[in-house]
């Protein structure tokens, strides 16, 4: 069944460990598997946990508007290199989202749960992840504002074999 609206039509689930780094490539295409020029946009991750979300101001996120970086924006790729302190909570699901803001426009464009695995090292808590290939990736094909697809498996980071 087909549906219209401004919404991911399914759920992704990042399956992470807790206190260890993150980094997840974006690929973003048109609906005819084009990669889109995104320069200019902006794209954004949260995570918070599963209970309803009255504060307007994101304060109970547990991950608050932590911005990608634009690796490649001609290209349609930008990436996102989330840090060991940043899943540092309790083991469980954690709601997230990753929405993209274009000229004051902002939508949706990836949603599910994060399951937070349990994890016996902490000592690594404080270092910081600085390398630029991204062992993981999505592709997202749009249609206008909207996800048509998101597609998950590894992708090579343009410049990398």
């Amino acid at each position: 069944m087909g549906y219209v609206g401004n919404t991911p039509q399914s759920d992704t689930v990042l399956r992470l460990e807790q206190r260890k780094s993150f980094a997840l490539g974006l690929w973003i295409r048109d609906a005819n598997g084009r990669l889109l020029d995104i320069t200019g946009s902006e794209f954004r991750i949260v995570m918070r946990k599963k209970i309803p979300n009255a504060d307007p101001g994101d304060g109970t996120n547990l991950i608050v508007n932590y911005f990608a970086t634009m690796v490649d924006p001609t290209g349609g790729y930008c990436s996102f290199y989330l840090q060991a302190v940043d899943l540092d909570h309790p083991a469980g699901e954690y709601l997230y989202a990753i929405v993209m803001i274009n000229e004051g426009y902002s939508s949706v464009v990836v949603t599910g749960v994060i399951d937070l695995q349990p994890n016996t090292e902490f000592s690594s808590v404080g270092e910081t992840y600085t390398g630029t290939n991204v062992p993981m990736a999505l592709t997202l094909d749009m249609q206008g504002p909207n996800v048509l697809n998101v597609f998950t498996g590894p992708t090579l980071a343009p410049g990398t074999t």
